[in-house]
């Protein structure tokens, strides 16, 4: 499903606003128990019912379960780097449990290793729980080598923790800074703790008619009212054979442009040239030509920028706040943290697409067996007897789905994508396979504010309930006995990790032209993206974002009445 954003000029984040679960047993029909109708007998026996036990729960088949691991790579594949295989050696002493070349999911990225507790010894199974060390390494498709971690002491589980690969010593191949010709950015500057958005610098003072140039100064963000307030935004210009390297300034008039620059004196102040300044020169600056106009925007966080000089003569040194009070912006500063920046841009509309959803079989823990009624029902008497069995009984399942990557574009307006997330577990549930499908349809809700950062988003539970139980007479003729159970099997606190991939594309609203892949990747890693980038097109991207369903239990029923030996003279 598609939605269009228009008047695009807030930050969005993703949160769940609406949940709905179903939950279904596909690999057969829903068993209803048995109900006989309530009547007199036609040959009504002059005793009564005699109960006793009913079936042996512990000899009833289920599922022992299974114990694994989980290796995440997401933050390998967030770099851009293609995770394929997973080499994972188990250091065990009572077998090989090693794995080579375990496929890692294009979408998901896991790996995962399970063992089925069936085909392990007590001992396998204990050494494995108790926990051991391991060595884990993540290729790409060419099986090189991007990483490998030692993880010590590791205990297989089901539903285990994730053992996340980080990729710290791998570049960033999605850093990529493109900016649209002729678009306004706006400049916005986080506080020295990284957490907010405080202000921006100001371009106000370029027209000034007599000064060849004027300080940028810093404008707090309670002043500026981004709905009609340009005064820090500014066009962006790639330097010519130097990617990454960018001027920055505003246009006076149609043909006019202003640049921002640094001084070449000791001060290496932020300045930007004045409309005297053109008047004098006549044309508009070359940058290319003058290092002091050019500035490298490199990624050192989350959403979060350093501008630097080209100057040699600052040893091309971050930019900084200056003065008292950090009222200005330059190279030389009594403070040693440089100033961190975003740039957004409020003047596109954009379009995102829901594509599917990708998820991640769980590793189950072993069902569990339960009786909601379990009884044998004997009639020794002459005549048919009639017994009320059973109770309406239910339990219920909860779901609780949370969504764990931001989602980010700007808009002005309150904007949902409604989408549908489904995933399958597959189980045995009393010696049969069984998969359960679980469907959450929701809204994600879009409303920080321009200088609001990214959270990551929430959740919702929802709760379903299984009648385990109903209360219906059996008839049980003469001299025969009736074997009457109504079971539940469960599976407990499942974890299921999935993805959902969204495609993302953007239109500049003064004249309808489209933003390029990299331009909207741009944006998205400006305003704090934290999912995966799975392709970049020539108009769009794709990407997906990670959620996990966490489930208290799983539940399935089975009622039966089985005619078995009455024993009446024993």
């Amino acid at each position: 499903m598609k939605t269009n954003f228009k008047s695009v000029r807030r930050i969005l984040s993703i949160f769940l606003t609406a949940l709905l679960l179903t939950s279904t047993s596909c690999s057969k029909d829903p068993v209803t128990p048995p109900i006989e109708e309530i009547g007199e007998p036609i040959n009504p026996g002059d005793g009564k019912i005699e109960t006793a036990p009913g079936i042996d729960i512990d000899e009833v088949e289920k599922d022992n379960g299974e114990v694994g691991l989980m290796v995440n790579a997401r933050e390998i594949t967030k770099k851009g780097y293609n995770t394929a295989f997973a080499d994972i050696l188990v250091e065990a002493t009572t077998g090989n449990f090693s794995q080579i070349d375990l496929p890692i999911d294009e979408f998901t990225n896991m790996a995962v290793l399970r063992l089925e507790i069936d085909d392990l010894t007590e001992e396998q199974e204990a050494e494995l729980r108790d926990g051991v060390d391991l060595v884990v390494t993540v290729k790409d498709d060419s099986k090189n080598v991007l990483e490998v971690l030692n993880f010590t002491k590791t205990s297989f589980s089901d539903s285990p923790d994730e053992l996340i690969m980080p990729g710290e010593e791998l570049e960033d191949l999605t850093d990529v800074v493109k900016f649209k010709s002729g678009i306004p950015y706006y400049i916005q500057v986080y506080s020295d703790d990284g957490k907010e958005i405080i202000g921006g610098p100001d371009n106000r003072t370029f027209n000034h008619n007599t000064s060849l140039s004027q300080n940028i100064y810093f404008r707090h963000s309670a002043e500026i009212d981004y709905t009609f307030d340009t005064s820090t935004a500014y066009f962006f210009e790639e330097i010519p054979g130097k990617p990454g390297v960018f001027s920055f300034g505003i246009k006076d008039g149609p043909e006019d442009k202003l640049y921002a620059y640094i001084t070449v004196d000791r001060s290496g102040e932020l300045q930007i040239q004045t409309r005297a300044n053109r008047k004098k020169n006549g044309v508009n600056t070359n940058t290319s030509d003058f290092p002091n106009y050019q500035f490298h925007i490199e990624k050192v966080g989350q959403g979060m920028y350093t501008f630097s000089t080209e100057l040699p003569s600052f040893d091309k040194g971050t930019l900084k706040r200056a003065g008292e009070h950090g009222g200005r912006f330059g190279m030389s500063s009594t403070r040693t943290e440089p100033a961190y920046f975003r740039i957004i841009s409020l003047a596109v509309d954009w379009d995102v697409q829901e594509l599917e959803t990708r998820f991640t079989q769980p590793i189950l823990p072993p069902a569990n067996t339960d009786a909601a009624f379990n009884s044998t029902l004997r009639n020794c008497s002459s005549g048919e007897l009639v017994q009320t069995v059973g109770q309406a009984e239910t339990l219920t399942s909860t779901t609780f789905t949370a969504w764990e990557d931001t989602f980010s574009v700007s808009t002005t307006d309150t904007y949902s994508i409604s989408a549908t997330v489904s995933a399958e577990v597959e189980g045995k549930f009393f010696g049969k396979k069984a998969t359960v499908g679980l469907q959450v349809t929701g809204g994600y809700q879009f409303s920080k504010t321009e200088t609001e950062t990214n959270t990551r988003s929430g959740g919702l539970e929802n709760s379903r309930s299984v009648t385990i139980s109903t209360e219906r007479s059996i008839t049980v003729p003469s001299q025969r006995a009736t074997q009457v159970s109504d079971l539940y099997q469960t599976y407990r606190n499942i974890k299921v990790p999935f993805v959902q991939r969204f495609r993302v594309r953007g239109d500049f609203q003064e004249d309808g032209s489209p933003l390029s892949g990299e331009e909207i990747l741009t944006q998205f890693n400006f305003n704090s993206f934290s999912g995966v980038v799975t392709e970049i097109g020539s108009d769009f991207i794709e990407v997906t974002i990670r959620g996990t369903n966490t489930i208290d239990r799983l539940i399935d029923t089975r009622t039966s009445a089985d005619n078995v030996e009455p024993n009446c003279g024993s």
